[in-house]
C-alpha cells in the first residue's frame, strides 16, 4: 500500500512502497540485449516502485481507497526495500 512521502525535488507528494515481500524489489537487466541486440549497461527496474505507482493511480487521491490488490504478477524471488537504496558510490544526491 503506498504511503505519501514528501520528496524535495518532486512537484507533489509521491507514492512509495512500504515493504517488499515474496518478490524481488528490483530486476537487473544489465547485460541482457535490447531490441537492437545491444547489451543494456545501466537498466535496473525498480519493480516495487512501479507497482506502488500503479497502485497509486488505481487508488486515486480522493477515492478513499486504502489498498490495492495486485493479481497475476509473475515475479519469483525475494527482496527487501533496502534493495531500492542506491549504494553511496552511485548516489548523486548524498
Amino acid at each position: 500500500m503506498p504511503e505519501r512521502t514528501a520528496i524535495s525535488f518532486a512537484v507533489s507528494p509521491a507514492g512509495t512502497r512500504c515493504s517488499v515481500a515474496g518478490m524481488p524489489a528490483t530486476v537487473d537487466l544489465r547485460g541482457t540485449l535490447d531490441d537492437d541486440g545491444e547489451p543494456l549497461r545501466a537498466t535496473v527496474l525498480a519493480i516495487a516502485d512501479d507497482i506502488a505507482a500503479g497502485a497509486g493511480l488505481v487508488m486515486g487521491k480522493t477515492n478513499r481507497t486504502p489498498a490495492v490488490i495486485v493479481r497475476g504478477l509473475e515475479l519469483r524471488g525475494s527482496g527487501s526495500g533496502r534493495d531500492l537504496i542506491r549504494p553511496q558510490a552511485e548516489d548523486l544526491f548524498r
